[in-house]
C-alpha cells in the first residue's frame, strides 16, 4: 500500500543530487524537437526576459544566454546549477525549488522553458500549482514551452525489457543491468497510479529509479488551457507536428508551445 507521508516530488528532487549526474548533464545538448522550436519561435526570447525551469548543469544555457535580454536559470540540484554557474558565469542561476516559483513574484518572463520533462517530476498536485505560478509569471502574449511525457507512447508504463545486442563483450554488463533496472522498477511499482487525466510510471529515466508523470495530448492541452494559455502548436520528438488525431506512439515526450492569455 502506499505510505500517505510519502512525497513524490522528493523523491525525484533526491535522484538529481549527484555530482555524477552534474556532470553527465553538462554534456547533453538539445534535441531536435528543442532545435526546431528554439529556432521557430527565436522572436519569442531575442532580447527578451527568459526563464528556464530545470536548467540542470546548463544543457539550455549556451543557447538561450547569448540571445535574451535578461536571462534566469533556475534548479533544485546544489550540485547541477555550481556547475551551471561556473560554466556561465554571466548568467543569472539560482539554486530554487519549482515549488517556490513565488520568490519570483516580482518579476515577469516574456519566454519560459521547461525542458525534458522537469515538470513531470513532481506531485500531479505541485504540477498543477506550478504550472499556475508560470502563467502569473508570464507577461500577456508570453510563449511557454514544455515538454510532457507522453502517455500514449508504446513503452508509456511498460516494464524493463533485456535488449540483446550483436556484442557478446557486452552481454555480461547487460544482463547485470536488466537486473538491476528490474530491482527498481519492482521496488517502486507500488507507486505506479492510474488516472483518467495522467498517469504515475516508474521509467527507464535514470534506472528505473524515478516516478513520472505521464499525460496524452488532449489532456495536456485541456491543462494548460485552464491554467491561461492556448497551445499554438505540438510537436513529436523528431520535430514534426503532432495533431489531436495524429499517431504519437514513437514520442516518448510531446513538446508544447503555448502563448499565456
Amino acid at each position: 500500500m502506499r505510505r500517505e507521508t510519502f512525497d513524490l516530488t522528493d523523491h525525484n528532487a533526491r535522484i538529481f543530487f549527484s555530482a555524477e549526474l552534474a556532470d553527465w548533464y553538462s554534456v547533453q545538448t538539445l534535441g531536435a524537437v528543442e532545435a526546431i522550436i528554439l529556432l521557430r519561435h527565436r522572436d519569442a526570447f531575442m532580447n527578451r526576459r527568459v526563464l528556464d525551469i530545470g536548467v540542470g548543469s546548463g544543457r539550455t544555457t549556451k543557447f538561450l544566454l547569448p540571445f535574451a535580454g535578461h536571462y534566469t536559470g533556475i534548479d533544485l540540484s546544489p550540485q547541477m546549477i555550481a556547475m551551471a554557474r561556473q560554466t556561465y558565469p554571466a548568467a543569472r542561476m539560482l539554486e530554487l525549488d519549482m515549488r517556490e516559483l513565488g520568490k519570483l513574484s516580482d518579476e515577469r518572463f516574456d519566454f519560459i522553458f521547461a525542458a525534458w520533462g522537469v515538470l513531470d517530476a513532481l506531485s500531479p498536485q505541485d504540477r498543477l500549482k506550478t504550472l499556475a505560478r508560470i502563467a502569473q509569471l508570464c507577461e500577456p502574449g508570453a510563449t511557454f514551452v514544455l515538454s510532457a511525457h507522453n502517455r500514449r507512447a508504446g513503452f508509456a508504463g511498460k516494464p524493463p525489457e533485456l535488449v540483446r545486442r550483436k556484442r557478446p563483450d557486452r552481454a555480461l554488463a547487460e544482463l547485470f543491468h536488466f537486473m538491476r533496472a528490474r530491482r527498481n522498477y519492482r521496488r517502486m511499482e507500488h507507486l505506479r497510479v492510474e488516472e483518467e487525466s495522467y498517469a504515475l510510471y516508474n521509467d527507464m529515466a535514470h534506472n528505473w529509479q524515478g516516478v513520472f508523470y505521464y499525460i496524452d495530448r488532449a489532456a495536456q492541452v485541456d491543462q494548460l488551457a485552464q491554467a491561461g494559455f492556448r497551445v499554438i502548436e505540438v510537436l513529436g520528438e523528431d520535430g514534426r507536428n503532432v495533431g489531436p488525431s495524429d499517431d504519437a506512439s514513437r514520442d516518448g515526450c510531446l513538446h508544447y508551445v503555448a502563448l499565456r492569455l
